[in-house]
């Protein structure tokens, strides 16, 4: 049995994937990450999962295959899954054609940890509320 993880983070930035991982599991703490360094590494980890996740966040650009690519080549297999596309700049046409080959929706990186925190905040509240950490 592999293990199954709720988000995967694909980004070839290994900082990035730490800070994205540090923002939702201060609001998620129970979150389990899987990580990926390109668009290929993600592929080879999503077929090695026995559940799919809850949600893909993938950088756009990466070596070796990069998150167009691979969006498109999982798209039809994770049709369940929300797969979130981020970047440190996107053009509309950027955005219209992530969305055709099956990103769910696309966003800029964040500028900063806080701005980070909200983006995670807005994604688990929209795809993973049942993880969001009660406060009362």
């Amino acid at each position: 049995m592999f293990p199954s993880y709720q988000i995967i983070i694909v980004d070839d930035d290994s900082d990035d994937r730490q800070l994205i991982i540090e923002a939702f599991s201060l609001i998620a703490p129970d979150l389990s990450f899987g990580q990926a360094f390109d668009g290929q590494h993600a592929i080879e980890l999503l077929d090695s999962v026995d559940t799919a996740p809850s949600m893909i966040i993938v950088d756009l650009n990466m070596p070796v295959m990069n998150g167009l690519e691979m969006i498109r080549h999982i798209g039809s297999q994770q049709s369940q899954t929300p797969i979130v596309l981020m970047s440190t700049s996107l053009d509309s046409d950027t955005v219209k054609l992530a969305m055709s080959v099956g990103a769910t929706c696309c966003y800029i990186k964040p500028v900063n940890y806080q701005e980070l925190c909200s983006l995670a905040h807005q994604l688990l509240r929209r795809f993973v509320p049942q993880m969001l950490k009660i406060v009362t």
